[in-house]
């Protein structure tokens, strides 16, 4: 009976034969059959009704669909554009990462699982196939006759091309190596090896190239940084950066030393093993007796079999655990990175050369604004943090040019960097079921910060004048900004081992060291150093008390004076003597307030200016204010006198308005006052 993982025979059949309607061999040349295009519309309409164990995937996996049929199809026939279309279409499908099938979530249940270790054998093998140069030449010819085209005569379907190449390039330098790459040694060839040879003898890298530093091609550039992060995923900036140069002596004895150091554990291994063995042969079984083990009671343990370890009658295991610090989790290091054959490095190394002097800075600054303003997928930063830490690496060790890295070696990428590392820790602490996935953007964060540091000391180093300012400029803005200062500090006093990798508190000690270290030569170099110090919280309520009083009293002794000195001018400013402001404005008809509110205002605006000695202005808005309200005589009957127009004016200057303003009659007026 078949399993729920498998198709019934009927649909198996209509794929089977799908599969042999594409064309056969003939001798050694592939022929397309006549319904050939038919075919590839029909599979790929499987694969789009495929049911949730992917079983149309699977069998296309185990037909070897790529191998025999579509990848000899494409070299064959790559100049017919519909074949062409459907063929690239299905290819871009199979290649898809089995993990983005399960939601970026390794499947946890039986037959899951099996399905997609299933599929993962299937890539290697695909992986394989496409180490054809042929195959990349035909490729990379159509993608460049697209490329030749103007942005106006495009159609969609030649921008979905497009896109659907580098789709493509992407998926194949994704597939990780298969247990045969696994087993080979480092002057030998691995798949992906093969590969990046392949793109280099089609010419694919130039149009790379011509991609990242094309300014009507930016739409594409997530997909260029994605290729070159899987491209390199392998290599080492510093093998790299250092191919084709003679070993200096430290770094052979070095090597030699880790050879030394690895024969020497394999030895020990292999030592301790031995030991464990009996030199009896196993006809000749017995009882032994094992000195220094007590059984229950006083005599020696006694054991049935020669060949044991003494670790085995340990009692230990029955013991209570005590309880620990909660669910502690073994991080994942980090693969070390496997050192390519001396040919593949050199193209590397001449490809990185190509893309740091025509691309680096325009790709960057494309990306980083694509980042800031939201317009890339979720967690698509870890390119650029990567491509910052590996170009900015080779350029230090190749040769350091700043001109070659300046988009990325400013204030800007210090911020943005720390801001990374911020979020990343934040979701470690909260987001526990993706601890892995966070602990390694937050290693990739952190190895970037170190490179930028490691670049501030190739500036230093530099003898040329704008890397010492620009160096100076950086330095001045990360060693005041309490943020930048303390962000090593914080990572410390955070730090847990089950939460975090070896190589993430490796690259946190050495960045704290070369931190201080900047600092320090910073501090020395400058004579005048600002040094801020946290003011302490000072008691205001005291003085402010005293204060208020002294006001107060100072107010009291010379308020007299100032009515004095302005009863005059009111008494001539009212009689007409003097000409005052003509224009005041007591009330706001568009105003939410009240007409009482806006009593109570005009009267305090009165008030305040009479204490600012504006004579000419507070006897305006007075009568203006009279002139509003007649009623109720609140400023006083239009036919009051000079005298009494003062007399009025004056027991608004002496009140002292404090809390809420109410009505009362003072001398026959109705006046505001404060309750």
């Amino acid at each position: 009976m078949r399993g729920p993982t498998r198709l019934d025979p009927w649909q198996e059949a209509q794929v089977t034969t799908s599969c042999t309607r594409i064309g056969n061999w003939a001798e050694d040349t592939y022929q397309k059959d006549i319904d050939c295009q038919e075919s590839l519309k029909e599979l790929l309409r499987y694969l789009r009704r495929d049911n949730d164990y992917f079983s149309v995937r699977c069998l296309l996996g185990e037909y070897e669909i790529i191998q025999k049929h579509l990848i000899p199809l494409v070299i064959t026939y790559g100049n017919d554009k519909g074949i062409f279309n459907f063929t690239l279409r299905l290819l871009v499908n199979l290649t898809t990462p089995p993990l983005l099938l399960w939601r970026e979530e390794i499947p946890a249940d039986k037959d899951s699982r099996s399905i997609y270790l299933q599929l993962k054998s299937h890539q290697s093998g695909f992986k394989e196939a496409f180490t054809n140069a042929r195959f990349w030449e035909t490729v990379s010819q159509r993608l460049q006759e697209l490329l030749n085209l103007d942005w106006d005569s495009r159609q969609e379907d030649d921008k979905t091309q497009i896109e659907m190449i580098l789709i493509l390039v992407r998926n194949t330098l994704h597939i990780p190596p298969s247990n045969e790459d696994l087993k080979r040694t480092e002057d030998d060839a691995s798949s992906h090896d093969q590969v990046i040879w392949a793109l280099h003898e089609s010419g694919f890298y130039n149009l790379m190239l011509y991609i990242a530093s094309s300014d009507s091609e930016q739409h594409l550039c997530m997909h260029i940084l994605e290729i070159l992060s899987k491209m390199l995923k392998d290599s080492n900036a510093e093998d790299l950066a250092t191919a084709g140069k003679l070993m200096s002596a430290s770094r052979r004895e070095e090597s030699t030393n880790s050879l030394v150091k690895q024969k020497l554990v394999e030895d020990m291994t292999k030592s301790r093993k031995n030991f464990k063995l009996s030199t009896r042969h196993s006809r000749f079984g017995g009882i032994y007796s094992v000195k220094g083990v007590k059984s229950v009671g006083e005599r020696d343990a006694t054991v049935m079999k020669p060949n044991f370890d003494p670790g085995d009658l340990s009692q230990d295991q029955l013991k209570l655990k005590k309880p620990g610090f909660g669910r502690q989790i073994k991080i994942q290091e980090k693969e070390a990175s496997r050192k390519s054959t001396l040919a593949i490095r050199l193209i590397l190394r001449d490809f990185c050369i190509e893309f740091l002097n025509s691309s680096y800075n325009t790709l960057l600054h494309v990306v980083k604004d694509n980042l800031v303003r939201h317009r890339t997928m979720a967690n698509d930063e870890s390119y650029y943090l990567w491509a910052v830490r590996f170009f900015s690496q080779f350029n230090r060790i190749y040769g350091f040019k700043l001109e070659l890295i300046s988009e990325t070696l400013n204030v800007d990428s210090f911020h943005y960097v720390q801001s990374c590392i911020e979020l990343y820790m934040n979701n470690l602490h909260t987001d526990k079921r993706n601890i892995d996935a966070w602990n390694q953007r937050m290693q990739n964060a952190m190895s970037t910060y170190k490179e930028l540091l490691l670049s501030m000391v190739a500036m230093d180093n530099s003898k040329e004048k704008p890397c010492l300012d620009l160096s100076q400029h950086i330095k001045s803005h990360i060693f005041y900004q309490m943020e930048y200062r303390e962000l090593c500090l914080q990572l410390l006093q955070h730090y847990k081992p089950f939460k975090f990798s070896k190589t993430f508190r490796r690259d946190l000690i050495e960045s704290t060291h070369i931190f201080f270290k900047l600092l320090e030569k910073f501090a020395k170099s400058n004579r005048h150093i600002v040094i801020q110090k946290k003011k302490g919280i000072r008691k205001k309520s005291d003085k402010k008390k005293n204060k208020v009083k002294h006001e107060e009293k100072q107010t009291e002794e010379q308020i007299s004076q100032i009515w004095e000195d302005m009863r005059e001018e009111l008494e001539m400013i009212l009689g007409g003597v003097v000409l005052g402001v003509d224009e005041a404005m007591p009330f706001d008809p568009a105003s939410d307030e009240s007409m009482d509110d806006q009593k109570r205002t005009a009267v305090k605006r009165i008030h305040f200016l009479l204490r600012q000695r504006k004579a000419s202005e507070a006897s305006a808005l007075f009568r203006a204010a009279r002139d509003v309200w007649p009623e109720g005589d609140v400023f006083g009957s239009p036919s009051l006198s000079t005298t009494e127009e003062v007399d009025v004016i004056k027991e608004i200057f002496f009140y002292e308005f404090s809390g809420n303003l109410s009505l009362k009659r003072v001398r026959g007026f109705f006046l505001i006052f404060s309750s």
